[in-house]
């Protein structure tokens, strides 16, 4: 009954044991959860706030958004957009964040450099397009 699995075939489920879980899943699993866990309040208070204040709409369709630095001030003084904006931030950081954990993980780790040079490209990848989204 017991037949070895052949090499194509893959397990799916959590592993039995959390030992078994390596450095680098350890490390991704924080990484997205802390993610999720700061932008999901963020984003329910912003929801909530806007909802009660129901302000007139500050931006135009069509207009760019305004600085991190702006948005951090108007969420300062209790603008529910803003919240929902940096919420929004904070998930969309949440890959990059994760990327580059992997690539200084597999930058220590022997044998995995192949995989630390294809974070890297990822990350630059990244990089490139947020700065040519900013132009």
């Amino acid at each position: 009954m017991n037949e070895p699995r052949r090499n194509d075939e893959r397990t799916t489920g959590p592993p039995a044991d959390s030992a078994s879980i390596s450095l680098e899943g350890r490390w991704v699993h924080r990484c997205l959860l802390t993610g999720v866990l700061l932008s999901g309040p963020l984003l329910l208070l912003g929801l909530i706030l806007t909802l009660a204040r129901s302000p007139a709409p500050t931006e135009k369709p069509g207009e760019p958004p305004p600085p991190v630095v702006t948005i951090l001030r108007q969420a300062a003084t209790g603008d529910g957009s803003a919240l929902i904006q940096i919420g929004l931030l904070a998930l969309m950081i949440t890959p990059i964040l994760r990327v580059a954990t992997l690539a200084v993980l597999w930058t220590i780790e022997p044998g995995a450099k192949r995989f630390a040079l294809t974070a890297g490209i990822v990350l630059v990848l990244l990089a490139v397009s947020i700065a040519l989204g900013f132009g």
